[in-house]
């Protein structure tokens, strides 16, 4: 007799079935229960979500401990990129330096040479007014000669 199907299609097995458990998840006793337990349960997963947290910053720590290590060890050593640039930067300074001392030796010659030239001129500018000066005086004096 219970083996009959109704138009649900289901046995009336399985709706006893069904009907209990509605009615013992309805009932406030029950419902007390379930909420413990899944106060329980919730309660678990924080726990276990906040241990995994936990250990990923100490792990995030370790490594971070283990990454500052290796730049601080990475600053320290020489670096032969570092040594070769300061190499050449030593050659370039002292290359501009050389050159900068040509060009003070080379515009100390021209400033000498330029001072004998000026001083030339001038003695030169000097005969040549003593000389018009001098044919002045001798033309004066023809002109003039009772003068």
């Amino acid at each position: 007799m219970l083996r009959r199907f109704n138009a649900t299609g289901m046995s009336p097995w399985h709706l006893l079935l069904f009907g209990l458990a509605a009615g013992i998840i309805a009932s406030p006793a029950v419902r007390k229960g379930m909420r413990g337990l899944m106060v329980a349960g919730i309660k678990t997963v924080l726990a276990t979500s906040d241990e995994i947290k936990s250990l990923g910053y100490k792990l995030n720590e370790g490594f971070s401990d283990i990454i500052a290590d290796a730049r601080t060890r990475q600053e320290q050593a020489p670096s032969p990129v570092k040594e070769k640039l300061h190499a050449a930067g030593v050659t370039a300074v002292g290359t501009g330096l050389a050159a900068a001392d040509k060009v003070k030796g080379v515009t100390g010659d021209l400033k000498k040479k330029w001072g004998e030239l000026v001083t030339e001129a001038k003695a030169h500018q000097n005969e040549n007014s003593e000389k018009d000066l001098d044919l002045a005086d001798a033309t004066i004096a023809t002109e003039n000669p009772a003068g």
